[in-house]
């Protein structure tokens, strides 16, 4: 029968420090029985840092463009209807 690894995540492990947190749950895991295991790791938990949005522009910095060309064209038009007089 083949031999298989699990990694898995305990939350709510109780200590005053990593070391402390770390001698719980050793303890409850020979309690539990489970056969050969290591705690390769103990991470205190923290606050996800905070998500900062980039303010978006308004609608007027995306329609700037067509209506430079609008206004460009519009100015030759009108200056072109003077010549033309």
């Amino acid at each position: 029968m083949p031999n298989y690894s699990a990694t898995i995540r305990v939350f709510d492990v109780d200590g005053s420090d990593r070391a402390a947190a770390q001698r719980a749950l050793e303890e409850k895991l020979q309690t539990a029985g489970l056969g050969r295991w290591q705690v390769v790791s103990v991470v205190g938990e923290t606050s996800p840092l905070p998500v900062r949005q980039v303010p978006r522009v308004g609608r007027f910095a995306d329609t700037l463009g067509p209506m430079l060309i609008l206004g460009a064209a519009a100015w030759a038009l009108w200056f072109y209807s003077l010549l033309v007089e």
